[in-house]
């Protein structure tokens, strides 16, 4: 029954190329390979993953060609991106305009990279709303832990404000997002309790 202290911002990318079709037994050199040169790309966006720093950046779907015989004259590639600080959301935002902006003679390339969530970040004031957590905790006897996901929430656009944000004080579960996801009927009970609890908390500090 861990807590979220931090998340992960993220950004979706959506990348068309444009080539030119021709017939592969034909005349194949006188097409322009769309899938080709997307492919390319998508493996140079893959380099700029970094465990270390929990960046990611991933390739999620692509799709190109329309006949087995010709050159695919078009191509489409999404790629969703995460990283934990503002400032290496930069560093790979130049990285991947830098990939984008490569020109390949017969092919054009458009792009839309877009900044969906700043990252859930520790600010002034998270030190004292983790205590409080803490202190619910205690007192209900559920053991205290947190995590720092990469899935991202609302909270993500309150601690970008500079508000000291803890979320994932519901209940337990996992597999998100597959055919196995599941949630834990056990934990519901005491998660409300400590959520109900730190409101008390919060609100008693204030009066």
């Amino acid at each position: 029954m861990a807590v979220v202290t931090q998340r992960k911002g993220n950004a979706y990318l959506h990348v068309t190329a444009k080539g030119r079709a021709a017939h592969a037994g034909n005349e194949p050199t006188v097409g322009k390979n769309a899938i080709i040169d997307l492919a390319q790309r998508a493996v140079r966006l893959n380099a700029l993953n970094d465990n270390e720093k929990g960046t990611t950046v991933s390739v999620t779907t692509f799709s190109g060609g329309e006949n087995r015989i010709v050159i695919p004259d078009h191509a489409e590639m999404y790629v969703d991106i995460r990283f934990y600080t503002i400032a290496e959301w930069e560093k790979v935002e130049q990285a991947i305009r830098s990939i984008l902006a490569k020109v390949n003679e017969g092919i054009s390339v458009e792009y839309e990279l877009i900044l969906n969530r700043p990252p859930l970040s520790l600010v002034p004031g998270s030190d004292e709303l983790i205590d409080t957590v803490k202190a619910a905790s205690a007192e209900l006897g559920i053991p205290y832990s947190d995590v720092q996901p990469g899935g991202v929430s609302d909270g993500n656009f309150v601690s970008a404000l500079g508000v000291p944000t803890i979320d994932g004080m519901g209940p337990s579960g996992g597999m998100m997002c597959s055919p196995e996801e599941y949630l834990e009927i056990d934990t519901m009970v005491p998660c409300a309790a400590r959520l109900a609890l730190t409101l008390a908390l919060l609100g008693q500090r204030r009066v």
